[in-house]
Parts: structure tokens; sequence; C-alpha cells
């Protein structure tokens, strides 16, 4: 910062005079306040005039009223009306503002009396305050008018009032140290703010500097920007293009998806009608037979053959809810070894004597919570799929063992869990799989057999169990080499349930009343006829509207009811609703060919319902009500 070390102006003499005109602005609130309260203190130090110098009052209100508190209030008033005038001249204004104010209390201090007079030197070192920091005009300015004062004031005590030399001894050494810190104040204040003006004007340099550097850099992103529009409207153009070639793409693939999807019912349809036409050639040919027979045993032979027919039927509709994963389940510990063990003499049966059948079980115990009919599907499917993959005989090996998984492993494996799971591995040394069939093996329909000898859901249903079961399955196979599937299942704590050999179950009725709700007319005649034959009372109705009509008329007579979930005009849920209306202990048994997850029958397993599944053997269906009877007896 170029200034002169004493005046403090700049060397510049542009920059000098913008540094007064922002100077003048910055300060004029001070200088109009100032001249304010100097007006005001002059006015109220009046009443001091009149208690302690009576016989000068008249001079002094004088020089109070008559000369200095009118040129205040001529100045303030200049600084409104005519800023321009008080602006150029601002600095002398000041300066003989400072001199005047110091130089009324001078001779006021003359024209008062001791004490009075001797003690109004106070005023001088208040103005000489005032001057040097409030009024925040020049340093140079400002030390000339103070130090001019000083004078004025020592000269008077000298020679004009004959201050007492103790006194006078006093006063001047505090005038002159009032000076003294005036002065460096005053010289701080300017300097700090020529300073800041310094500063502001190097600010503002770079700032125009900046701008100027942002014009540049505007014009030349205006141009790019140009250029860049240019190539966007080519590259829109190709997109568009691309744009139009994916569409057409995407079309071709929904195509392709809805053909594959069609191919799917169809292989499904095929399969599906291919097996079921097999059970009703057996049954519609035994029944024939049946009428043909002449002796009650013959009869009984074909009435066997036609009811195994009927199970094989049944079989292949629960294979379906399973792979729906709508089929009720019946979970239980179980040993997985054990259950393998019991097992094996069936997987025998069905896969045939020309493929050699292993089982290595586990060194501890491999326990799971699970469904054993399920289970069994799943072994046997798997050891089905094998035996398929070796048309001239082979060797199929089953093994179990205990697995631990952690984090890391999962990681590799996305479909695979943290935690302790038992591992089932069913492997052969058929023909094997290329990596498309791996990729398509349990997608529901699909098969690598002829048309018409398959459904396609046989490994499509050990996926839907497995997952059931919160487990998880891998496979592992090459051409020529054959192929191992693992399934893994969540280990299980507690008590086994023991294997229990079927025993023959005793048709058990009663002589309670059955309220019977079933749209099913041939299904309906075969429950009544049943519940009739072991001793139970029947009530039936053929829909939901019935249902109600008759429990409004019977339902203190009713001991039990059995309600189809799904009957004309209303449903089983709300005949059920109904009746807990009515009579909210009454047991209620559902059936339903539909399982417990599906939309109709969902709020059976939610309010903890009993239900009965769809096709039942008569002793299921017998010992099912026995059993709900016997619980409400007891809870009653």
């Amino acid at each position: 910062m170029d200034i002169h070390g004493f005046s403090l102006s700049f060397r510049d003499p542009e920059k000098e005079s913008q540094f007064l005109d922002s100077y003048f602005w910055l300060n004029l609130s001070h200088l109009r306040l100032c001249l304010i309260l100097s007006a005001i203190f002059f006015t109220i130090y009046a009443y001091t005039d009149l208690l302690l110098a009576r016989e000068s009052l008249r001079v002094l209100l004088i020089i109070r009223f008559g000369i200095v508190v009118p040129f205040f209030l001529l100045v303030l008033i200049l600084t409104y009306v005519r800023t321009d005038i008080y602006k150029h001249f601002w600095q002398g204004f000041n300066a003989f503002f400072v001199f005047l104010s110091g130089l009324s209390y001078i001779i006021i201090t003359a024209l008062g009396t001791p004490p009075y007079g001797h003690s109004m030197y106070v005023g001088v070192i208040f103005v000489l305050f005032f001057g040097y920091t409030f009024i925040r005009f020049r340093f140079v300015w400002a030390t000339l008018s103070c130090l001019a004062l000083t004078a004025a004031y020592i000269f008077n005590a000298f020679r004009i009032i004959d201050v007492p030399l103790p006194l006078l001894a006093i006063q001047i050494p505090i005038l002159m140290g009032v000076n003294v810190l005036g002065m460096l104040a005053a010289y701080h204040l300017e300097f700090s703010a020529r300073q800041a003006f310094h500063l502001n004007s190097l600010v503002q340099k770079e700032k125009e500097h900046v701008d100027e550097v942002n014009r540049k850099l505007e014009n030349t992103v205006r141009d790019r920007t140009a250029e860049l529009l240019v190539s966007n409207k080519n590259l829109a153009a190709k997109l568009e293009e691309l744009k139009r070639s994916e569409q057409e793409r995407s079309h071709l693939e929904k195509q392709l998806a809805q053909a594959q999807k069609m191919e799917a019912v169809g292989r499904l349809a095929g399969g599906v009608a291919h097996d079921f036409n097999n059970i009703l050639q057996a049954i519609i040919g035994c029944i024939e037979l049946a009428k043909m027979a002449e002796d009650s045993s013959e009869q009984r032979k074909y009435i066997d053959e036609i009811s195994e027919g009927a199970l094989k039927a049944a079989d292949l509709t629960r294979q379906l809810l399973t792979f729906s994963r709508q089929q009720v389940m019946e979970l239980k510990n179980i040993s997985f070894n054990e259950l393998i063990e019991n097992f094996l003499k069936m997987v025998r049966r069905t896969i045939g004597e020309d493929v050699e059948l292993q089982f290595s079980p586990s060194e501890g115990p491999a326990q799971v919570r699970a469904d054993r009919g399920q289970l069994e599907q799943v072994i046997l499917n798997l050891c089905v799929n094998a035996r398929d993959a070796m048309p001239k005989g082979g060797r199929i090996q089953i093994a179990t063992a205990l697995r631990s998984f952690d984090e890391d492993y999962c990681k590799k494996y996305l479909e695979a869990k943290p935690g302790e799971f038992v591992e089932l591995s069913v492997a052969d040394n058929g023909c094997g799989m290329d990596q498309i069939t791996l990729n398509l093996i349990f997608e529901p329909f699909f098969t690598t057999k002829g048309y018409g000898h398959g459904t396609g859901l046989g490994l499509a249903t050990v996926y839907g169990i497995v997952k059931q079961h919160k487990g998880f399955i891998q496979v592992t196979s090459e051409p020529g080499k054959g192929s191992c599937f693992k399934v893994y299942l969540p280990s299980a704590n507690g008590k086994v349930t023991r294997i229990s050999v079927p025993e023959r179950v005793e048709l058990v009725g009663g002589m309670e009343t059955i309220f019977l709700a079933e749209d099913d007319e041939s299904v309906r005649r075969f429950a009544e006829k049943l519940l009739r034959s072991v001793g139970y009372e029947v009530i039936t109705a053929v829909d939901g509207r019935e249902s109600i009509e008759l429990l409004e008329k019977n339902i203190s007579n009713v001991d039990m009811a059995i309600l189809d979930v799904i009957m004309p005009f209303c449903g089983g849920e709300e005949v059920f609703r109904h009746i807990r209306r009515r009579r909210a202990g009454l047991p209620v048994l559902f059936s339903s060919g539909y399982g417990v997850d599906a939309e109709h029958t969902r709020f059976v397993a939610s309010e903890g319902l009993e239900l009965i599944q769809k096709p039942y053997e008569p002793s299921a269906l017998l010992k099912k009500i026995r059993e709900i009877l016997d619980v409400s007896k007891a809870g009653n």
C-alpha cells in the first residue's frame, strides 16, 4: 500500500480522490450524529451556567445559543440540503466545528468565576476526544484543529484567567496525553480505513480480471456448445435409429416369449392329458370288467384297481399343487437318514432292477423339520430323473451330510443362506447335461423326454418343495459324466417323530349331527352316505345361500359343520362368519381342492382353522371329524 507516512495520503491522486469520496459517505452518519449530540449537550449544559455563573449568564447564553448551537444546526442542515457543498469542504467544516466547540468552552472558562471556570477544561477534553475519534475526519485535519484548540486553552490559562499553577500542572499533562492518544487513535482509524479501501480495490481489480476471464470462457463455452448441439443432433438421429431397432427386437422377444409360453402350456397339457388318460383308461376298463364279473371276489379285485387308479390321479393333482406351492404341509422333526432307509424299497421298485442304488448316511444325526411325504417326493423325483438319464442302466448314489455355510460362501452362491444345513445328494453316472439344459431344468413344464412322456413337473416340483422348506438346491453336470443334485435343508433340533408302520384305519363314527355344505353333487352324495353309514345325522346344503337359510333353522341342533370353501352365491368363509355370529363355539371343518396358501383358502391358515384337502380318503375324513368333535367336547 503506497501512502505518505505522515499525511496517510495515497501517492496515486486518482486513488486518493476515490478514497476521500468513499470515506466521506462512509462517515457521513457519524458526522450528523456528532452534530446532533453536540447541540444537545451544549443546550443541556446551559443549566450549569444558570447555577454557577449567574453574573456572566447573558454572555454565556449568547455564546451557546447565538453562535455555537446555530452553527451546529446550520452545518447539520447543510449535510442534508446541500450535501455536494458540504462534501467539498467537509474537512474544513469539521476542523472549524471542533475548534469552535472547544473555543466556546475556553470562553466559558474565561467568563465563569472560579472554580466553575477552571472546571470547564473538562469540556475541552471532551471536544478533543470527539474530534480525534467519533467525527472520523482525516488525521491531519483532526491533529491541526485539536492542537490549535489545546494551544488556545494554554494561552487562555496563562494570560487571561490566571489558572493556579498547581492546577495547571495537572491540566496541561492531561491535555497533552489526550492529544497523543487521540492522534494515535485518529491515525489508526484512518490507516485502517485506507487499508480496507486498498484491499477492496485489489479485490475489485481481481473481480474485474475474473469477470474478463469468465467472459472469455463464456464465449468459448458458447462456441463449444454450438458445436455440441450439432453433434447431439447427429447423435439423437443415431439413437432414434437404435431405439427403433431395440423396439423391433423387444417386440420379437415378446413374440418369442409368448411362443415359448404357449409351447410350455402345450407340453403341460400333453403330459397331464397323457397321464390322466392312462389313469382314466384303467378306471373305465376296471368298471366295465366289474360289471361283467360274476362273483364278488372278482368284482373286489377290479374295485381295488379302480381305487389304485384314483389314488394315482390324486397323486398327480398333489404334484401340481406342490409345484404351485399350494400343497398343505405337515411339518415334523424328521431323521433324514431314517426316512431314506425306509423309503429305499419304494425307490428300488420304481427305478427297476437294472439300476444300482447305493445310500451313504451321514455320520451325525441328519435332522430336519419337514413334511415327510414331500421329502419322499423329492427323493423319488430325483431318482426317477437319474434313472431316465441312464436308459441302459447305471448307478445312483444317495448320500446325506451335515454342512455349515458362512457369509463368504453365500456371496459365491446367491441362493445359499448362512447357517447349519443337512445335505441330500443324488448322483448318477448317466448321460449328463449341457449348460443350456442346466439353465432350464427347474423351469415349469420343461422336459427332455418325447411328447406325451412327461409333464415337465418333476424337477419343478422338487424346486418348489425345497423352497417351501426354506432350503436351496445346486446341480453340477457335464455331458457324458453324469449329474449330481444337492439339496440343502435347514437342520433342526428337538424330538424326532419316528416313522410308524401304517395300520388299517377303523371307520369310526358317532351319533352327532353334521351340517354338510358341498356344491358338487357327487362329492356331496358320497360324503353324506359315508357319514350316515357310520351313525351320523346329516343336514346337507348345495350352496352358501341355502347353508345360511338351513343354519338359521337348525343351528342349535348341529354339532359340527363341514363347509366347502368355494360355493355359488357365497363361499365357505361367509357361511363361517355367519356361524360365528350365531354360535361362536360350533366346530367347523373346511374342505377344498386348493392348499392353504391359495387365495381362496388363505384365511384358514391365518385364523388357525381346520382344513382337509380334496381328494381325501373316507378314513381320513372320518378320523378328522372324530378328532374335532372329541376336542370340542373336551373343551366344553
